[in-house]
């Protein structure tokens, strides 16, 4: 699909690195829960990112997207839990749905500019703007099977960032609010030139003992989906708020809502609804243990609509400036109201993992299973289970070297008793270098090749691709 999420996470994570302190600037080169920063596009759920409810505020249908989604460095007395512990079908986080035929390498505005950070450091507002341009070859826009179709394509996007309070640490009260747009034109296809749109808003205020957090996201995306085989219109709309009480210096307690819809133009929507509750005890300063328990509904369109629990248990590891570690892992019973009734338990987990061995060195480690709501058959939902890691090498302050490699395996149930399996399974992998060059203080470029390969047991849904892009970029 031609997703506006890679282009966004080029901008997104400029946004944190520019807020960061410079003497962080190694430490915080990559984030693993900002839920602002969604980094990959073809992510099949919201816990590719990480734990239990790091939540992106957009989670992803299935998919791998071209890159993980980058991760920060954790502190442990941040909450363990922030957003969605069972991610449906968005595609913001996922590996398998919405893939960006012409988006820009994360890499070119992953790292800090000096300018940017010694005005954040002053300030408690920040107003930044981004502007990215370039063209990428591809030569299966369609991800067809047997009849491939090349195009190039042409990218045009902007955007801006808001920051009040405390938006470099997001720590104490804050607003933090990002916009971007990008247009997406064919030369061989104009009949597919489309905007896209990707609009978050995060909130956090503190009452002594009692945190109250917002995250707003909405997206609008259109190109070709992988678990559709085709072109399709997507709106993403995703609600959360949370609650979070700190019993004392070593307990807290948390309680969270959140709303996420999933809106296909000619397949099939989703909609579901999420509770969260749970607690965290910090057993050392850099250990951190806890549990949640999550009960939600998910209605998928033309199917039986399905409600689950699950039990979790959390953990978190951070070594400030070197490593941080996440996991939330736990089972889940779904129950389907079909006729009969059918109930199904799955295994779940989402863990993350960024280390910093040398300061221009960065590792992010992205691992999930959850149960996704499916856009393209009604009665059906898909387990994805999947792992993304991302290397990153700065060289001379001014080349950084990356490579981002994903692999997630899709397989699809029944969700009516009476229903037979259809059995369709999906494997999909992807690898892309990249390399990045700064010329100045906000200027870059950037050049990468990817190639991604679905290999499905439904030759409709088998596909290989290889793209090529070129991307200029500029923030101020």
């Amino acid at each position: 699909m031609v997703n506006l999420l890679t282009s966004s996470a080029i901008f997104f994570n400029f946004l944190r690195l520019a807020m960061a302190q410079e003497q962080n600037r190694a430490a915080q080169s990559v984030e693993v829960n900002n839920s602002l920063s969604p980094g990959n596009s073809n992510l099949s759920t919201n816990d590719a990112a990480g734990f239990s409810g790091a939540n992106q505020a957009t989670s992803p249908p299935s998919g791998i997207a071209a890159e993980p989604r980058p991760a920060q460095s954790v502190d442990v007395n941040n909450s363990l839990s922030l957003g969605n512990s069972n991610p449906s079908t968005n595609e913001a986080a996922g590996l398998g749905g919405a893939n960006q035929v012409t988006s820009p390498p994360s890499g070119i505005a992953a790292e800090p500019q000096q300018a940017a950070n010694r005005e954040a450091g002053q300030k408690k507002w920040l107003l930044l703007y981004n502007f990215t341009t370039g063209i990428t070859y591809d030569d299966n826009i369609f991800i067809s099977h047997q009849n491939k179709r090349a195009d190039e394509v042409f990218t045009v996007s902007g955007g801006l960032t808001l920051g009040l309070g405390d938006y470099r640490d997001l720590q104490e009260n804050y607003l933090l609010a990002q916009y971007l747009l990008a247009g997406f034109f064919y030369v061989r296809n104009s009949q597919e030139n489309s905007p896209e749109q990707d609009l978050a808003l995060r909130t956090e205020f503190r009452f002594s003992k009692l945190t109250l957090q917002t995250q707003t996201r909405y997206e609008f995306l259109k190109g070709a989906n992988r678990q559709v085989g085709n072109f399709v219109s997507h709106n993403l709309i995703d609600n959360l708020v949370r609650f979070a009480y700190d019993y004392s210096d070593k307990t807290r307690f948390f309680l969270s809502f959140e709303q996420i819809t999933n809106l296909y133009k000619n397949y099939l929507s989703s909609y579901e609804y999420i509770g969260r509750l749970g607690g965290e005890y910090l057993i050392t300063p850099k250990i951190k243990l806890g549990g949640e328990a999550v009960i939600g509904t998910l209605d998928q369109e033309a199917s039986p609509s399905g409600t689950y629990a699950q039990l979790r248990l959390l953990a978190a590891y951070g070594l400030t400036g070197k490593l941080s570690f996440q996991l939330g892992a736990g089972g889940e019973i779904r129950h389907y109201d079909s006729d009969g009734g059918l109930t199904k338990a799955t295994p779940v987990f989402s863990l993350g993992l960024t280390y910093h061995p040398f300061p221009d060195t960065s590792i992010a480690l992205n691992g999930y299973r959850n149960v996704n709501a499916s856009p393209s058959a009604a009665g059906e939902n898909f387990v994805a289970t999947g792992v993304a890691v991302q290397l990153r090498q700065l060289f001379f302050q001014r080349v950084t070297v990356g490579i981002s490699s994903g692999y997630e395996n899709d397989q699809y149930r029944a969700t009516q008793a009476e229903a037979a399996e259809r059995g369709r399974a999906d494997n999909y992998f992807f690898i892309q270098p990249t390399l990045t060059y700064r010329f100045r203080s906000r200027l870059s470029a950037s050049l990468s090749y990817e190639f991604r390969r679905n290999a499905s047991n439904e030759s409709s849904f088998t596909f290989s691709d290889n793209r090529v892009s070129i991307f200029a970029g500029v923030n101020f």
